[in-house]
C-alpha cells in the first residue's frame, strides 16, 4: 500500500453520516475503510451506471462488506433518502462509492454533478472526504485518478448539515482539502533559482529564441550568461530590489533570471504607469536602481523615466563582459551543481517562503499594490498548471504577456525555462502579421494573449497558421463569444479562456480543449459550458457566497461572490491598508467579482461588483449584457476597439438605469431599443433587462492592461445624460 497520511480526524461524527469521498481507487478506499472503524461501520453506496473498477468490487465481495445501488437516471430522489435513511439507521455511514467517467487531467471529483446534487438533496448529514494522489516526481501531476503514485492522502472537512449543507459547500470542502494538500507538499519547498540551474542543465538544447531577429540562444549559452550577469548584479544591486522595465524579450529573460541567480528581487513596472503610479511604486518597494534597455527608453518618452545614472541598460552590461569572464562561468555551469552554483552567486540558500518576484496589481486601481511572490508560490503555480494541461517533450512556447502579470511570468518564462522547452519572445502584440508568422515559422504549441490582442493577431492568419497549436489561452477580460467562434470556425482553433487576476499564480480556472467522448460514454465530467472560465485549477479554493453574508454559500448556477483560498494567493501586499484586510477571512480572499459555480465545479464569471445594477429586482451583470449585445447588433468584434460598454446611472428618482456606450450607432433611433428588447429575447437572454438608453460615441476608453475604464464610461455616460457623479 502507498504511503499514507490523513487529516482531520477528529471531523469523523459518531453518529452515521453520509460520507462524500472525491474519488477512491482501492488503495484509498482501504485507508478510508480503516477510518471509518472498519467495514462493520460502512455501507458502500454505488451509483449503478458508474460502477469502480474490478480491482474495487472483487475487494469488496471479498470482504463480504455492505452496499447498496443508487440509479440517479430512474430513482426518485425520496427513494434514494428512504434507502439513505434505512442503512443509516442500521449504525453504519453512507459512503458514496463512484468509478471513473471519461475527465480532464487534474479534475477535482470523480463524482458527476447530478450524483452529487441528488445524494446531497436527501437532507441528512454530509462528511466531505477529499482524496489526495500524490506523486512525488519532480514535475508530474501532484494530485491523479489513476496510475501510479506515491502516497494518498486523506483529508477529512467538517461535516455539513441544514443550512450549512449544499452541493457548493460540498465542492468548496474539497478544493479547500485540496488547497491544504498542496501548501504542505515537500516536492515544492525547493529553491527556485536551484531549480532554473537544474533545468538548464537537463536541457542545453532548449532554446530562448527572439522573435524580432530570429537569433536563438540555447540554454547552453543562455545558462553562463545569466550567471555572469548575476554575479555583476549582486554587486551593482546591494539593495535586495531592482526595478525592471523592459518589454517580453530576450533581454528581459535574461534579466529576470540573472536577477533570481542573484539573490535580487525584480520588481516588475508596467511600462505605461503614469507618474504618479509610478511614484507609488518606488515609495512602496525602495528601489534605487532600474534595469532597462536604451533603445527602450527613447522609445517610451511618455513614461517618467528615473535619473539616468540609477538606470542599468541590460544591453551595456553584456556587451562589457568580456569573453574569458564568460568561458569562466561557462565551465562552471557545465562541471558544478546547482545548489552550489545559486549559492556562490547569493551567498545564500534560498528558502521557499522568500520573496522572488514583486508585481503590481492593476485594473480598475487608482494606485497601484505591490504583491510579492514567493519561491514556493511560483513553483507550485507551476505544479497546479502541469497538473492540468498535457505538456510533452520539444514543445515551443510564445511569450506575449509581460511578466508583471503572474500568467506571463510562469507561461512565458517559467515554464518553457522548467520544463525544457523552446520559448519564442516578442515585445509587442499590436503586429499580428508577424506573431502569426512566427506561430508557423516555430510550430508554437502554447501562447497567452489577450482578447484586445487575439482580435489583432487572428484576423491575420491564414487557414493553417495555428495547426501546431495545443493551447491558445485568452486571459484578462471576458473573450467575445464572436471572436471565439471566429477562431473555430475559420481556422479551427479553441480559445481557450482563463480567470486571472495579480494575486493569483498563475490563475485562478481555465478551460480546456473538448473531450473526445467515444460512442456508448455514459458519464464525461465536462471540460466547458457557455460563459464559464472552467474548473479552478488543482490546489484553488472557490466559495461563491452571499455577497452581503459571507457565510451563507449560494445554490449552485446561483451568482454571488467569488472568494478564493490557496498556496498561490498572495493576500498580503507591500503595503497593508484597512480596505485590503477587509478582504481577507481566515485565509479566504474577497475578489470582488461576482461568479457561480456548477455542481460538476465549473465556474462562471459574471463580472465585477461594481459592474451590477439591480434592475426590475434582478441583479444584472454588465459584461454578460455587452456580450449579449453584440451578438444582437452583429458587432464584428475581430477588429480593433470596443463597440459597447454597460453602465449603470442613478437617476434623481433613486432607482438605476442601465446605458449603453456604443460606437456601432452615429445616430438612434426607436427601432434599436426595439431591436435589443426582442434580440435579447430571441437569442435566450430573457434573463436579462434591456438598457433604456443608448449613447453613441466615438470611442470606448480602456485601460493600460486593455480592461474597460468604467470610471470614465460612467462619468461619460452621466455628463451625456445630465445626472450628477454619484
Amino acid at each position: 500500500m502507498a504511503a499514507r497520511v490523513t487529516e482531520g480526524r477528529e471531523n469523523i461524527p459518531s453518529k452515521p453520516v453520509v460520507v462524500l469521498p472525491n474519488r477512491l481507487d482501492l488503495r484509498a478506499l482501504q485507508v478510508l475503510e480503516e477510518e471509518l472503524g472498519g467495514n462493520s461501520h460502512i455501507t458502500w453506496l454505488v451509483e449503478n451506471s458508474l460502477q469502480p473498477g474490478q480491482e474495487v468490487m472483487t475487494y469488496l465481495r471479498g470482504r463480504g462488506a455492505y452496499g447498496v445501488l443508487s440509479a440517479m437516471d430512474r430513482q426518485k430522489p425520496e427513494q434514494l433518502a428512504e434507502l439513505v435513511r434505512r442503512e443509516m439507521e442500521s449504525g453504519r455511514h453512507v459512503v458514496l462509492l463512484v468509478g471513473r467517467p471519461l475527465q480532464a487531467a487534474g479534475t477535482l471529483s470523480d463524482v458527476p454533478g447530478p450524483l452529487l446534487e441528488q445524494v446531497v438533496a436527501t437532507g441528512f448529514a454530509c462528511l466531505p472526504v477529499h482524496v489526495g494522489m500524490v506523486s512525488l516526481q519532480p514535475w508530474s501531476p501532484v494530485t491523479v485518478s489513476s496510475g501510479r503514485y506515491d502516497r494518498v492522502e486523506l483529508r477529512f472537512g467538517r461535516v455539513l448539515r441544514d443550512r450549512y449543507l449544499s452541493v457548493g459547500a460540498v465542492l468548496s470542502a474539497w478544493m479547500e482539502a485540496q488547497s491544504a494538500l498542496y501548501g504542505a507538499l515537500p516536492t515544492l519547498g525547493y529553491s527556485l533559482p536551484a531549480a532554473l540551474v537544474k533545468a538548464m542543465q537537463t536541457h542545453p538544447e532548449a532554446a530562448l529564441i527572439d522573435g524580432v531577429d530570429d537569433t536563438q540562444l540555447p540554454n547552453s549559452k543562455l545558462l553562463p550568461l545569466t550567471l555572469m550577469l548575476a554575479s555583476s548584479l549582486r554587486r551593482k544591486v546591494p539593495q535586495g530590489r531592482v526595478g525592471v522595465i523592459l518589454p517580453p524579450g530576450k533581454l528581459a529573460v535574461i534579466t529576470y533570471i540573472a536577477c533570481l541567480f542573484a539573490g535580487v528581487t525584480p520588481v516588475c513596472i508596467n511600462y505605461h504607469a503614469a507618474k504618479e503610479q509610478f511614484r507609488h511604486i518606488v515609495r512602496q518597494t525602495g528601489l534605487t536602481r532600474y534595469i532597462t534597455e536604451k533603445r527602450f527608453v527613447s522609445k517610451m518618452d511618455k513614461f517618467p523615466w528615473p535619473r539616468s545614472r540609477d538606470l542599468i541598460y541590460i544591453e551595456r552590461e553584456l556587451a562589457e563582459m568580456g569573453g574569458a569572464r564568460l568561458t569562466y562561468w561557462r565551465a562552471l555551469s557545465r562541471f558544478t551543481g546547482a545548489e552550489f552554483l545559486t549559492r556562490m552567486l547569493s551567498q545564500q540558500k534560498s528558502k521557499p517562503d522568500a520573496e522572488a518576484v514583486v508585481v503590481f496589481t492593476g485594473g480598475t486601481d487608482s494606485v497601484p499594490k505591490g504583491v510579492s511572490l514567493s519561491h514556493r508560490m511560483l513553483l507550485t503555480g507551476m505544479a497546479e498548471l502541469t497538473s492540468r494541461l498535457d505538456f510533452r517533450a520539444g514543445m515551443t512556447v510564445l511569450s506575449l504577456l509581460p511578466y508583471g502579470y503572474p500568467t506571463g511570468l510562469i507561461t512565458g518564462l517559467l515554464l518553457p525555462l522548467l520544463a525544457g522547452f523552446n520559448v519564442v519572445t516578442y515585445p509587442t502584440e499590436d503586429a499580428g502579421n508577424r506573431i502569426c508568422e512566427l506561430v508557423r515559422q516555430y510550430k508554437v504549441s502554447m501562447a497567452v494573449s489577450t482578447p484586445k490582442d487575439l482580435a489583432k493577431i487572428l484576423p491575420a492568419a491564414k487557414d493553417d497558421t495555428f495547426a501546431s497549436m495545443r493551447y491558445l489561452l485568452s486571459v484578462g477580460e471576458k473573450l467575445p463569444d464572436s471572436l471565439a467562434a471566429y477562431a473555430a470556425g475559420k481556422l479551427r482553433l479553441t480559445v481557450l479562456e482563463g480567470y486571472t487576476m495579480e494575486e493569483v499564480v498563475p490563475m485562478v480556472s481555465m478551460t480546456l480543449p473538448p473531450l473526445r467522448v467515444p460512442a456508448g460514454t455514459r458519464h464525461a465530467k465536462p471540460v466547458w459550458q457557455r460563459g464559464s472560465v472552467g474548473e479552478p485549477l488543482p490546489g484553488m479554493a472557490v466559495r461563491v457566497a452571499d455577497p452581503e453574508h459571507e457565510d451563507r454559500l449560494m445554490p449552485c448556477d446561483s451568482p454571488g461572490m467569488i472568494w478564493l483560498k490557496s498556496p498561490t494567493l498572495a493576500t498580503r501586499y507591500l503595503e497593508e491598508n484597512p480596505e485590503v484586510k477587509q478582504n481577507v477571512r481566515n485565509g479566504w480572499f474577497r475578489t470582488g467579482d461576482i461568479g457561480r459555480l456548477s455542481a460538476d465545479g465549473l465556474l462562471t464569471l459574471c463580472g465585477r461588483k461594481t459592474r451590477f445594477s439591480m434592475v426590475d429586482g434582478r441583479l444584472q451583470a454588465h459584461e454578460e449584457l455587452e456580450q449579449a449585445l453584440l451578438e444582437v447588433f452583429q458587432a464584428d468584434t475581430t477588429k480593433p476597439g470596443r463597440k459597447i460598454a454597460v453602465v449603470g446611472v442613478r437617476e434623481a428618482s433613486g432607482h438605476e438605469k442601465l446605458v449603453v456606450l456604443s460606437t456601432l450607432h452615429r445616430q438612434v433611433v426607436a427601432s434599436d431599443r426595439i431591436t435589443m428588447e426582442y434580440g435579447l429575447k430571441n437569442a435566450g437572454y430573457r434573463h436579462l433587462s434591456p438598457p433604456q438608453t443608448i449613447i453613441p460615441v466615438s470611442y470606448i476608453p480602456e485601460l493600460p492592461d486593455g480592461k474597460l475604464d468604467y470610471k470614465l464610461c460612467h462619468e461619460g455616460a452621466c455628463k451625456a445624460l445630465g445626472l450628477p457623479l454619484r
